[in-house]
């Protein structure tokens, strides 16, 4: 009787070593609760990561409200800027852009200078505008605009390597994807916006470093670290006068499955580049963008598992696995858009940037 007590004792503790282990275990998999952060205690809190909480394939910042843009919001934001640029033209004296800069028309432009990673922000940045009024030409065509809603939708999957531009029918507001794989040819594009050569843009969002990995063994970074030293100073006087974006290296699915094909493009040589940028740009003025690097991540390790494709959209595009889809862009668009735009919106005091 004795012993058997003892078993039956000894049996219901192991049960509830097992119940308590399950319980916990089912802890560790509940969302935790979302840390409090000031609204104030982070700079930049659209573009850092430690803002974000991230779940699954979405980023929900916990330091500010972001606004969700529709078309009718980019061109309020648009009016208002635009309105505000001509009302402050005469205080342009401290800026880069001193020359006739009072007898230009005032034109909000977003200006993206890069590689394909770029072309896709220029796409999901320009569609987001919305509408049958936005225009769409190749620079070299000049005067040859024509719809764009097509052309921008056939840019989701073809691959265009020329300079594009997309302009409002109505408004003053244009987005131009200046092609330029390793931004080596960035400091003579700011001498041209300097100059007023060229449209002067009222937001830059920039990024780099894929094409320098593939020419360059990224043992150590060295080249680029080099060329990004070349190019802080052009990008500080740059940033004196507009905001500059600077996005980090997206995590994409070929450096998970190609390594043997690209021994040199991997995580871990994305996360020596993204280290050599943000240490060279320190102090320049330029925002370091880095909460996109969990959603590319997200959406990576999702197309080693399945492979996934959104037919028409194409959210998801794994087959093309040298670049993110359009699920994360558009979350990467809300971010540029929040940054930019909410100080022109009627927004309250908690949302982002205000």
């Amino acid at each position: 009787m004795q012993q058997t007590l003892l078993l039956l004792a000894t049996s219901m503790t192991l049960l509830s070593l097992v119940f308590m282990a399950h319980m916990v275990l089912n802890d560790s998999f509940e969302r935790r609760p979302r840390p409090v952060v000031l609204k104030n205690a982070v700079e930049n809190p659209t573009f850092t990561e430690s803002c974000y909480d991230y779940k699954n394939f979405t980023a929900e910042n916990v330091c500010c409200r972001m606004n969700k843009y529709i078309a009718s919001d980019v061109l309020q934001c648009v009016k208002r800027y635009n309105d505000n640029q001509i009302l402050h033209s005469g205080k342009a004296a401290n800026t880069i852009f001193q020359a006739n800069s009072t007898d230009l028309t005032a034109v909000t432009h977003i200006a993206l200078v890069g590689d394909s990673h770029m072309r896709n922000m220029f796409v999901s940045i320009a569609q987001r505008a919305g509408g049958d009024k936005l225009q769409f030409r190749m620079k070299f065509e000049k005067d040859a605009w024509r719809e764009a809603e097509k052309e921008l939708h056939m840019m989701r999957t073809k691959k265009l390597k020329h300079t594009v531009e997309v302009r409002h029918a109505s408004l003053p507001f244009r987005v131009t994807w200046y092609t330029d794989w390793k931004l080596d040819g960035f400091p003579e594009l700011i001498r041209r916006w300097e100059a007023n050569e060229e449209l002067r843009p009222s937001l830059v969002i920039t990024g780099g470093g894929l094409h320098w990995m593939k020419t360059n063994p990224p043992r150590t970074g060295a080249p680029y670290r080099a060329f990004l030293a070349s190019l802080a100073p052009h990008l500080r006087r740059l940033a004196a006068a507009a905001p500059v974006y600077f996005k980090l290296i997206d995590f994409v699915p070929r450096s998970y499955t190609q390594v043997k094909k690209y021994p040199n493009f991997n995580p871990r040589a994305i996360s020596l580049y993204n280290s050599i940028a943000r240490q060279q740009l320190q102090g320049t003025g330029v925002v370091v963008w880095d909460s996109t690097l969990r959603l590319s991540t997200a959406y990576t390790e999702e197309c080693v598992r399945s492979n996934r494709v959104t037919p028409g959209s194409h959210d998801w595009n794994c087959p093309d696995n040298g670049h993110i889809g359009f699920i994360m862009l558009e979350q990467y668009t809300d971010m540029v858009y929040n940054a930019f735009c909410n100080r022109f919106l009627n927004l309250t005091d908690d949302f982002c940037d205000i």
